[in-house]
């Protein structure tokens, strides 16, 4: 189990098998699909890769630190039933090509898995 840490230090989650678990262990925040994030929603709303967890536009959200984490998870199947949840929604994990951007997102990691509809923009990356 990873850490997942925000801009400021701390830690605002773990990553667990490709699962993303609140920071009390106890609930599943989202999944992680290749280098695809999933949230609350069935729908992808980053990726995942270089341990740094970015949004649609690339921005930095949290990075999982190579520190593993030797706490159990509380309840083992609590997590299954919340995992298999989310991956039941989702119908299909194609991600959209996300640049490596090295600037902070103002968005937090709940934030970032709770998105809907970000609407990308690829004009904006020329602006």
């Amino acid at each position: 189990m990873n850490p997942i840490i925000d801009q400021k230090g701390n830690t605002v989650a773990y990553l667990y098998n490709k699962l993303l678990l609140d920071v009390k262990l106890q609930k599943v925040k989202g999944v992680v699909l290749g280098n695809c994030v999933f949230g609350h929603k069935a729908e992808p709303v980053g990726k995942f890769f270089n341990n740094t967890f970015r949004n649609l536009y690339g921005d930095i959200v949290a990075v999982s630190t190579s520190q593993y984490n030797h706490e159990p998870v509380i309840n083992q199947l609590d997590i299954l039933n919340g995992a298999w949840k989310i991956l039941m929604e989702i119908k299909t994990h194609e991600c959209t090509w996300i640049p490596e951007n090295n600037e902070w997102s103002n968005q937090s990691f709940s934030e970032f898995l709770a998105a809907r509809e970000l609407v990308f923009d690829p004009e904006s990356l020329f602006a």
